[in-house]
């Protein structure tokens, strides 16, 4: 679904990813879905240029993803 809003393939792997492995850094992105670092750093600048991620403020995490609901509607627009 997220194709057809102009998310490319690995970053909608890593955005699944880290919905399900909130606390993942690059390091376990790169291990969890087999790609390699230059491709999750360059997945994780997409989705936070789309606002699917955001800066953490919790402590240990750097991202955040934020909810489909809550991003879809900013995304359409695009």
């Amino acid at each position: 679904m997220l194709d057809t809003l102009g998310i490319g393939a690995v970053a909608q792997v890593i955005y699944t990813a880290m919905q399900d492995h909130p606390v993942a850094g690059v390091a376990e992105l790169v291990a969890l879905v087999d790609i390699s670092e230059q491709e999750v750093r360059a997945a994780l600048d997409e989705l936070v240029s789309l606002e699917l991620l955001r800066h953490s403020r919790e402590p240990g995490r750097c991202f955040s993803p934020v909810p489909l609901a809550i991003a879809l509607p900013a995304l359409m627009r695009r």
